[in-house]
């Protein structure tokens, strides 16, 4: 195999990393784990400097920081490694049993993609209207916008070595930081692809029955609590903003439909 599978794990959540080994297992994929940054134990020194050097600094949560040290981890196993890519899972995705496959074929297309997005969330995203490249039994779409979740994305030994010594001032939340082309001079250095279907979700974005699937919250904390008039407008820009995205060409990512589910 010309690729190599980590799972970002955190140490006291044994019962994900068993789900997990259990979902691997079963697809014959053997995985590393990736013991994940805790960013709630961190001291609020140490997290108000890491927040200092970076852009964004009153957007670093906890749970941001501990998830961007972990993928940094990640990065720097897969640069190290003799692999020519690295697939990299938070704990909690439900993995469509196509996924062996599209990584078999994936191995035969290096030189021609950078980073590949497997998950699929509740969030629209703009894609390029024409297929980019063919790995069966998926397709491979360019993308154009942001994109939410780094539960499961391929990417190669380049370019893990490239996001390794991006300007730490550039750094942001890692989807954001690996996907969205608009506000990450990491992104736009890259070829980032969309699986179509996509091969992964994450628990908290369970699609397979079409809502929110409570068995594993997010470890990213959500900001403070807002005043309901500011709340109420959250919601209405949001809308504002769902309705001109559909006019734009935004567009759920389907699913696949071969999960493996426990």
């Amino acid at each position: 195999m010309d690729f190599r599978i980590y799972v970002i794990n955190l140490a006291r959540a044994t019962d994900r990393l068993a789900a997990m080994r259990s979902k691997l297992d079963e697809l014959g994929l053997p995985f590393e784990r990736i013991d994940a940054v805790d960013g709630r134990a961190m001291s609020v020194e140490e997290r108000m400097e890491f927040a200092r050097l970076r852009a964004r600094a009153n957007g670093w949560l906890p749970g941001a920081i501990g998830c961007f040290r972990s993928h940094f981890q990640a990065w720097n196993r897969i640069a190290e490694d003799s692999a020519g890519f690295g697939v990299v899972f938070e704990d909690d995705v439900h993995i469509s049993s196509s996924l062996p496959m599209v990584l078999t074929n994936l191995g035969k297309h290096l030189g021609h993609f950078d980073i590949v997005r497997f998950e699929g969330t509740r969030h629209r995203v703009l894609l390029d209207m024409k297929e980019s490249l063919s790995v069966l039994p998926i397709s491979l779409y360019g993308v154009r916008s942001e994109s939410w979740g780094a539960g499961a994305y391929a990417i190669t030994r380049d370019a893990a070595r490239l996001l390794l010594v991006e300007p730490v001032k550039s750094h942001s939340p890692v989807d954001f930081f690996l996907f969205d082309k608009r506000s990450s001079a990491a992104a736009r250095r890259h070829r980032v692809f969309q699986s179509v279907p996509a091969l992964c979700v994450q628990s908290k974005f369970d699609l397979v029955r079409g809502t929110v699937q409570t068995r594993y919250g997010s470890d990213i904390e959500h900001g403070s609590d807002r005043s309901r008039w500011q709340h109420h407008l959250r919601i209405v820009a949001w809308r504002v903003r769902g309705l001109k995205n559909l006019i734009v060409g935004y567009r759920r990512i389907r699913l696949s439909d071969d999960i493996v589910r426990h």
